[in-house]
């Protein structure tokens, strides 16, 4: 039952992951389309053109990382506790499925705030999301680490 629930909760967080990349995907607007439906001349600096730009490749991979790297902390986590670990963080320190829909908020919040981040800096939401995903790769890395005792 665990290693079943396990797989839907990484398989989720894998469609998460992807979901970045294809949202942003979808934004990219090439210059001969943006001439074409423009009809009076419009700057290359316009307010709403801000807004349809894609984040960049290193902040997508970064955003899929961290939601493949969130997943694994939840598979970690749920394998450790099976062996005898015990939850330090207790918000997590509740059933699987809560702990799952707490995880995925979590990511969905961190999502959304790094591309509100990223408006205004791309390279500060670059950094945060590196140092997010550096501590939560540590984090999966100690869970594996009590899983194998």
């Amino acid at each position: 039952m665990i290693r079943a629930t396990a797989r839907l909760i990484f398989a989720s967080f894998l469609v998460a992951a992807a979901a970045p990349v294809a949202s942003a995907q979808q934004f990219e607007i090439g210059p001969t389309t943006v001439a074409a439906l423009a009809e009076p001349a419009m700057p290359a600096d316009a307010p709403w053109m801000h807004d349809r730009q894609p984040n960049g490749k290193t902040l997508n991979l970064l955003w899929g990382s961290y939601s493949v790297l969130q997943g694994l902390d939840l598979y970690s986590t749920i394998v450790a506790r099976s062996r005898g670990a015990r939850e330090v963080n207790p918000l997590m320190d509740t059933g699987h499925t809560q702990a799952a829909v707490l995880k995925a908020a979590t990511s969905a919040a961190t999502y959304f705030a790094t591309r509100a981040m990223a408006r205004k800096s791309k390279k500060g939401a670059v950094v945060m999301m590196a140092v997010l995903n550096g501590v939560t790769g540590a984090v999966v890395l100690n869970n594996m680490k009590n899983a194998r005792r």
